[in-house]
């Protein structure tokens, strides 16, 4: 009976993992797809700051309803915690196509909401330095092979890409007070974080995890190789 339990609690924990990824997977075709409409009905169509924050909110849903995107207001212990202990982000890569099928990454905008209480107040930074890119499944170089970036990338046809990564992030600093232990190590705060009993979810880095990839050929007007400042 008792190794029984443990394969149930086991295979769980898969299923549950298994399905983190499904969800990242799902927020990053929403945002894409929110992202790509977002102003067609506007007469300029170049994508904003705002956009951005708000395809992430919509997006961010599936998986965190109502407020639970964003930090708790109720929790004083540190003004990043989250009611779900863990908290969403979106890396936007712009690649550019470059002659003979390289690409180069031309700038990044990562929304993530580990502070704020509403879509306008998402963080939209655009800083590439090793402690935001690390934990990332996209890397970055300037006139490289496309797999070199990710191992899907293809750039033959001559157009620009838009990557968008998703994942999920749990730390010390964004688990509530029902979840916090300062004796806990990163394993144990995941396993909290997602509510996993026995498997440990993987860490690409830097406290990130269930990372997702979504690559699309944007429309007309909406990105350039000149970051989105405003």
């Amino acid at each position: 009976m008792p190794v029984l339990i443990i394969l149930l609690f086991y295979i769980n924990d898969l299923i549950r993992i298994k399905r983190y990824y499904l969800q990242t997977e799902f927020m990053a075709h929403q945002f894409v797809n929110i992202i790509q409409n977002i102003s067609q009905n506007r007469p300029d169509k170049a994508i904003k700051l705002n956009d951005m924050r708000y395809a992430a909110a919509l997006a961010w849903l599936s998986l965190y309803p109502g407020t639970t995107m964003y930090h708790s207001t109720t929790d004083t212990r540190t003004n990043s915690t989250h009611e779900l202990s863990h908290f969403p982000w979106f890396f936007i890569y712009y690649v550019k196509s470059e002659p003979d099928g390289k690409a180069s990454v031309k700038w990044i905008r990562y929304p993530f909401s580990q502070t704020g209480t509403n879509p306008q107040q998402i963080q939209c930074n655009s800083k590439n330095e090793n402690l935001y890119m690390k934990g990332c499944i996209v890397g970055w170089g300037t006139n490289v092979e496309p797999s070199s970036i990710y191992p899907t990338l293809k750039m033959d046809d001559g157009f620009d890409r838009i990557i968008v990564e998703c994942h999920l992030h749990a730390n010390a600093a964004s688990m509530s007070s029902n979840d916090y232990n300062p004796s806990d190590d990163q394993a144990t705060r995941a396993r909290k974080a997602f509510r996993l009993r026995l498997v440990t979810p993987k860490n690409a880095g830097n406290s990130r995890y269930f990372n997702s990839v979504v690559i699309f050929k944007p429309k007309p007007g909406l990105f350039t190789e000149k970051r989105p400042d405003s």
